[in-house]
């Protein structure tokens, strides 16, 4: 199956999506992820494991050169990401947690089959918003993806709707308080 475009979205102090003070982007656009076995009949899409393992390596190093070039502090970025975004956000958060402060995931898959491993997340936030109709998502893959961060000793705020794979504009208000209390203030 071929990769679906994907933004992944740090945010720090400003403003932007969803309009929320100190929040500015950090984007890294065009990361792809591959998909394997989807089929019409089931709708069951499933990651390209070690796929994703590169391209989040390849995100972690555009963060740490941003960070640099932008004197960005470590652990102040908070990853949005929605589908394929938010699945390469995930990952980021497991394989690269000094990186951030948290993720909003938006429609999000679990990354790893296995789990995410022996990663400390504590004081890490994670929004998890996945819809209840969502034909690529199912109910099961967000409570794991919920369970998995949370014994990695996240704080997981589940924002379930009634939709598909979609991003819920019902919730921007909820989103936008989320990012602003994960944001940490400038130092």
């Amino acid at each position: 199956m071929e990769p679906e475009p994907t933004s992944t979205i740090c945010y720090r102090w400003a403003q932007n999506w969803p309009r929320t003070p100190r929040c500015s982007p950090l984007a890294a656009r065009s990361l792809r992820a591959r998909c394997r076995g989807s089929s019409a009949a089931s709708r069951k899409v499933v990651l390209d494991e070690d796929d994703l393992r590169e391209r989040t390596d390849e995100l972690a190093a555009f963060i740490n050169a941003a960070s640099s070039a932008y004197a960005i502090e470590p652990g102040s970025l908070i990853a949005v990401g929605f589908s394929n975004g938010a699945n390469i956000a995930s990952s980021l958060l497991a394989r690269h947690p000094h990186l951030l402060a948290g993720a909003v995931l938006i429609a999000a898959m679990v990354p790893y089959r296995g789990g995410i491993g022996e990663v400390d997340l504590t004081d890490k936030r994670v929004a998890i918003v996945n819809g209840t109709h969502d034909q690529l998502v199912s109910t099961e893959d967000t409570s794991d993806l919920t369970t998995q961060f949370r014994n990695a000793g996240a704080q997981v705020s589940v924002l379930g709707h009634d939709g598909g794979h979609a991003i819920p504009t019902a919730l921007y208000s909820e989103l936008r308080g989320f990012i602003t209390a994960t944001t940490p203030p400038p130092v």
